[in-house]
């Protein structure tokens, strides 16, 4: 009997902790406009889909929305200092620019070098962090596959190539 009401103690006392910290994660000062906002700072378009979501431990807001020029962008926003997770699209035109953050370089800079570089159209783009840096990353289509071409959005060189 002790030892059920032991475990059942310890039970109740873990989901707690749980609860306790999901809710932590999941608290903001920031309400989903400030989050719409934010992503209509970034590039003029229309909204169309804005999910409160969860994943790795974080609680993010995901904003979905149709540039001017047609291409759908999709950004992720920690939801608790409003910051930029992610960028990326993979429905084209990628005809606007988009520059999250001012010391980096602009998705048309990056765009445009690579696709010189490779002499072909990007497929999908994704702008996120990686360790202490942001990247650039493309993806198109050859012979082989579709491989990605990682450039840094600080620098502009390129870091890798899925290239043969």
């Amino acid at each position: 009997m002790k030892i059920s009401v032991s475990i059942f103690l310890l039970l109740i006392s873990v989901n707690f902790y749980f609860t306790e910290l999901y809710a932590d994660s999941t608290k903001s000062n920031l309400q989903i406009t400030d989050f719409i906002n934010k992503a209509n700072g970034l590039i003029q378009g229309e909204i169309v889909k804005a999910e409160r979501k969860f994943k790795s431990g974080k609680g993010y807001w995901e904003i979905k929305m149709i540039a001017k020029d047609g291409g759908e962008i999709k950004f992720e926003f920690d939801l608790k200092n409003g910051e930029l997770m992610e960028a990326e699209s993979s429905d084209g035109p990628f005809n606007y620019n988009l520059n999250p953050h001012s010391k980096n370089i602009d998705l048309q800079t990056a765009k445009s070098k690579t696709e010189t570089e490779l002499e072909m159209k990007i497929m999908k783009w994704e702008y996120k962090p990686v360790k202490e840096k942001w990247e650039w990353r493309f993806w198109y289509l050859n012979k082989t596959g579709v491989p990605q071409l990682r450039v840094d959005a600080e620098t502009g060189e390129f870091i890798t190539s899925g290239r043969k």
